[in-house]
């Protein structure tokens, strides 16, 4: 498994993560990768406050290039990038803006995936 693939797992694991028993956050320390089998990852996070553990399953899909979410998105960046290069908007980015990159970016398999 590709090694940014696992760093944004176990990033996203950790911020949402409290201990069930005792409400503590945990570290990146406090993770073990179990097992991986192609693109399942098993996790164990070990509370360091209680040491109470608990197993996380993730599995990482990869959205093919020129998906209808992935045109969406491209499309979407490509008239936000020629409306700055034209001088911008004076409002600037507006909230419904960051909005819809937040749709968009939930449809693609990565960033690199909308400038494709």
């Amino acid at each position: 498994m590709n090694y940014l693939i696992l760093k944004s797992i176990v990033d996203a694991t950790l911020s949402g993560f409290s201990c069930r028993n005792c409400g503590s956050r945990a570290t990146d320390k406090d993770i073990h990768v179990l097992g991986t089998a192609g693109n399942a990852l098993n996790l164990e996070i070990t509370c360091p406050h209680c040491k109470t553990a608990g197993v996380v399953k993730a599995e990482v899909n990869v959205l093919p290039p020129g998906g209808p979410a992935n045109r969406e998105a491209h499309a979407f960046f490509e008239n936000l990038k020629n409306s700055f290069a034209a001088g911008g908007s004076e409002s600037g980015i507006r909230d419904e803006d960051i909005l819809a990159i937040r749709e968009s970016l939930k449809k693609s398999a990565s960033v690199k995936d909308l400038f494709e």
